[in-house]
């Protein structure tokens, strides 16, 4: 046997193997119960906190991060400056940081 005889049947042993492995992989195509537990509590303390800004500041940060609206459009639909955005989403930003500490630092 030759070095590319020997190279070619190394080649298909690994082959093989690696089929082998991938047919033995569990897929998960739903979350286990307690992963979302977890989920379904972070999301009870995320809109909790959502609650807790200001009805200015609730609407930046939905607009932006949950219609995904650019600044200037959001600026267009409340009738305000993009600074006045720009400063809204920096304090609601700031003060869900605060609120969601603990919950981003255990994930």
């Amino acid at each position: 046997m030759d070095l590319s005889d020997r190279y070619e049947r190394d080649d298909r042993l690994a082959a093989q193997k690696a089929d082998q492995r991938r047919r033995h992989r569990v897929r998960r195509t739903e979350a286990l119960p307690y992963e979302t537990m977890e989920r379904d509590e972070v999301r009870v303390r995320i809109d909790k906190a959502i609650a807790q800004l200001s009805p200015e500041q609730r609407a930046v940060i939905l607009m932006k991060e949950i219609d995904d609206m650019q600044y200037h459009e959001i600026a267009e639909a409340l009738g305000c400056s993009i600074g006045t955005v720009m400063s809204r989403l920096f304090y609601a930003r700031k003060k869900l940081q605060t609120l969601l500490r603990d919950v981003y630092e255990n994930i």
